[in-house]
C-alpha cells in the first residue's frame, strides 16, 4: 500500500538541466532501525505533458533521525543506540 501518491510538478526543455526538489510529510511511517531495517520502494517517473511515462527510477529508502549528543552519545530514532564491539592491538617490543 502506498504511503503517498504525491505529485510535484516542473518544465523541463530538451537538452537544458532541470533540478525538482520535492517535500512530502507522512503519517504511520514505519522507522529503520539495526534490528528492524525497515524499507520503501520510491518510485520517480517522468511524464510528458498528455502524463505518458517517459522514464522511472525506483530505489528503496529508509527513514530515521541520527543525533550526536555532546558527553551522551549516539541516538537513533531519538533511543540512545549502544554499541558494542572489541578493539585489540597488538604491540611488539621491537616495533
Amino acid at each position: 500500500m502506498p504511503l503517498s501518491d504525491d505529485v510535484e510538478t516542473g518544465q523541463a526543455h530538451s537538452g537544458n538541466r532541470y533540478k525538482l526538489t520535492a517535500s512530502c510529510q507522512w503519517d504511520g511511517v514505519e522507522v529503520w532501525t539495526p534490528e528492524t531495517p525497515f524499507l520503501y520502494q520510491l518510485t520517480v517517473a517522468l511524464t510528458d505533458k498528455e502524463g505518458r511515462i517517459l522514464h522511472t527510477c525506483k530505489t528503496r529508502i529508509g527513514f530515521r533521525t541520527i543525533e550526536f549528543r555532546a558527553r551522551d552519545g549516539i541516538y537513533l530514532n531519538g533511543t540512545k543506540l549502544v554499541m558494542k564491539g572489541i578493539n585489540r592491538h597488538s604491540f611488539h617490543p621491537d616495533g
